[in-house]
């Protein structure tokens, strides 16, 4: 039950697939199932209907103006060289009107 405070707060697993562009936050524990919620966006729960996880598909595309919104794409830098710092910015999809 979400907020029993007999229950320990479960390790977040953090995991990245690259093959398929795949970030799953998870609490560990193994999903039973799992439902898209929005576009590139899924919750996963247990069979106890408790929420294990979310994932979220071209988590590269998704993130990346949020992550580095100061980087040039490569392709239009005109032989600049690319600045690779990262850069952490608060996520506020009002801030971004090119997020799907």
């Amino acid at each position: 039950m979400v907020g029993d405070s007999k229950m320990k707060d479960p390790e977040l697993v953090i995991q990245y697939f690259p093959d398929s562009d795949t970030l799953r936050l998870g609490a560990g524990a193994t999903p039973a199932e799992g439902e898209t919620i929005a576009k590139w966006l899924m919750v996963e729960w247990s069979r106890d209907e408790e929420v294990t996880g979310v994932v979220l598909r071209n988590a590269a595309k998704v993130l990346r103006p949020y992550l580095f919104p100061d980087i040039e794409e490569q392709s239009d830098n005109g032989g600049r060289q690319r600045d690779d710092r990262k850069k952490l910015v608060n996520p506020s999809f009002e801030d971004n009107p090119s997020h799907p």
